[in-house]
């Protein structure tokens, strides 16, 4: 069903593949490759597999954080979230992240219950989600409810892909 795509290039004897994905439906797939790698493509049906992400910082995190991640016009599935943080002694910060159509409602939480980031070296993944399925035209925002140990940043990497 559908057609791959899987982009490659040889550099120095070496094939190194780029990326590798399914189109579901139709699609139509133009390029011109050439030493100077111009690709051009275009899609009549979303690229199954293709991911963003977006990571959200914040300097000096308290106990009482809500800020806005950002908004999708568009149906998301999450694959990723993970979370570290920088400084501190000891840190910890407990956190939930939470989707709506307004931010003035209480939202949907993607967890049963807030995480705990600890990790001041290569993150923390949280992606036991309980809803992980965000509808198009919501907003996704960040709470914190406790922390300690004084971490000058946390960062929340979030990974997804359209629906």
């Amino acid at each position: 069903d559908g057609a791959y795509v899987r982009t490659q290039i040889e550099l120095d004897g070496t094939l190194h593949q780029l990326f590798n994905f399914q189109v579901d439906g139709s699609a139509s797939v133009a390029g011109n490759l050439a030493a100077s790698g111009n690709i051009s493509m275009s899609a009549s049906k979303r690229i199954k597999g293709w991911t963003q992400s977006r990571t959200l910082n914040v300097e000096s995190p308290g106990a009482a954080e809500n800020l806005t991640f950002f908004y999708t016009p568009k149906a998301l599935t999450l694959t990723d979230c993970t979370a570290v943080l920088v400084g501190g002694t000891s840190p910890s910060v407990t956190f939930q992240i939470s989707y709506g159509s307004t931010r003035s409602a209480a939202g949907t939480n993607l967890w049963s219950s807030s995480q705990v980031c600890n990790s001041t070296g290569s993150g923390t993944a949280h992606n036991d989600f309980s809803n992980s399925s965000i509808p198009a035209g919501s907003w996704i925002w960040f709470k914190t409810s406790v922390s300690n140990g004084s971490p000058s940043q946390i960062s929340v990497f979030l990974e997804y892909a359209e629906a």
